[in-house]
């Protein structure tokens, strides 16, 4: 016996055939096209970009939310691949584009060519400056510029950007491979005036905004990370300059940077950080309290301080092996002892007051707020703790 055929409701026709009722199967309902234009563009901020573009051949009601949707949406996530073409297409249909995520090719090429479709650099600026509110005519309008996950980003690339939006740029993210020392000194060199800048973030690790939460196998498998963390090089020296640099500077993060060791070395004539307001360190631990404690006595506007995971001593033998404080990654020597003279002289002068008087060398008590931050911080952790303990139990 073969397999049951489904039933098919069937509905009269208006007329007959040979004096009967002619009968024609029911159609399923539709119900996306009852939807209004408002209610299907409410659904699609739920949808994947590649998603929303599907539906463009679906039906004529969904072709036109599509174009609706797009004509006034603001901020985008691609995570999808593309070529020249198909890229300049989507950006002219989204005319109000101020945000731009999730644009990570795997390869650019250089320039276009002939007879074959790919994705090239003069494809995706020929596509940005269709769209009038990303500021992309010479990136003059920049005010934000973010650098987290550019795995072949050099530091001519960041510079060239940085220069070009100096008058209206705001704040500046820099990832682990960039924040170099050589990239604020040649900045300085080019003696710039960053009358708007305020927020700095050195160390910056990318999160993968909206839709591109990605893990970080998933960043490896699609070939946009090598490592879990690379920590940034800059030194004492290259944090100095930071704030010669960007002298209205209130807001500065910086994360895993195990080669900063003297924060009161960053102070100087040309560098009094009087408008700093807001200051986070994370994983530098490399840096001394004792030096920290003279560095924050000198800022005048302080607000707001965070540690985490500050002030540990690094395994014996880093210094000499050139590995960065306990991290296992090898960086030059160079770089480790890349420190001004006067930090020498220091270390000489510590010494010699070692050897004659052992109390003499003793640090100086950190002032209450350094207190308070570190004994607010081992408070967590110890909740932390028990409430892992209990979870176990």
């Amino acid at each position: 016996m073969g397999p049951r055929k489904k039933a098919s409701k069937l509905q009269p026709i208006v007329g007959t055939c040979g004096g009967e009722l002619a009968l024609r199967p029911s159609e399923p309902k539709d119900y996306i096209n009852e939807l209004s234009h408002e209610v299907l563009c409410h659904i699609f901020r739920y949808l994947p970009m590649k998603d929303i573009m599907c539906m463009e051949c679906l039906s004529r009601k969904l072709r036109e939310a599509v174009t609706l949707y797009l004509r006034v949406v603001k901020v985008v996530d691609l995570c999808a691949g593309f070529t020249d073409g198909s890229f300049l297409l989507l950006l002219k249909k989204m005319p109000d584009l101020e945000q731009l995520y999730g644009l990570h090719p795997r390869y650019l090429e250089r320039r276009r060519v002939r007879g074959y479709e790919a994705f090239s650099i003069p494809g995706v600026l020929e596509a940005l400056q269709a769209c009038p509110n990303i500021l992309v005519r010479g990136f003059r309008n920049l005010h934000t510029i973010v650098f987290g996950a550019c795995k072949n980003a050099l530091e001519v690339d960041l510079g060239y950007l940085i220069i070009t939006a100096a008058r209206r740029l705001h704040e500046l993210r820099i990832q682990p491979s960039l924040t170099k020392d050589g990239v604020f000194s040649a900045l300085k060199m080019a003696e710039l005036e960053f009358p708007q800048f305020e927020t700095l973030h050195l160390g910056y690790v990318d999160e993968f905004l909206l839709q591109c939460k990605l893990s970080h196998s998933e960043m490896v498998k699609y070939g946009l990370a090598d490592v879990i963390e690379n920590p940034g090089i800059i030194t004492d020296i290259g944090i100095k300059v930071v704030n010669e640099v960007f002298t209205n500077i209130k807001y500065l993060l910086i994360y895993n940077c195990p080669h900063l060791h003297n924060p009161h070395h960053w102070i100087t004539d040309q560098s009094r950080w009087s408008r700093l307001v807001d200051l986070t360190l994370v994983r530098c631990h490399a840096i001394k309290l004792e030096s920290f404690s003279q560095f924050i006595e000198l800022l005048p506007s302080l607000e707001f301080i965070c540690l985490d995971q500050m002030f540990r001593e690094p395994p014996k033998g880093c210094a000499r092996v050139g590995l960065s404080a306990g991290t296992g990654i090898g960086v030059s020597s160079a770089l480790v002892s890349n420190q001004n003279s006067n930090n020498d002289n220091d270390n000489n002068n510590n010494n010699h007051h070692h050897n004659n008087n052992n109390e003499a060398n003793m640090p100086a008590a950190p002032p209450p707020v350094v207190n308070n931050i570190i004994n607010n911080n081992n408070n967590q952790r110890r909740q932390q703790n028990n409430g892992k303990s209990r979870l176990h139990s």
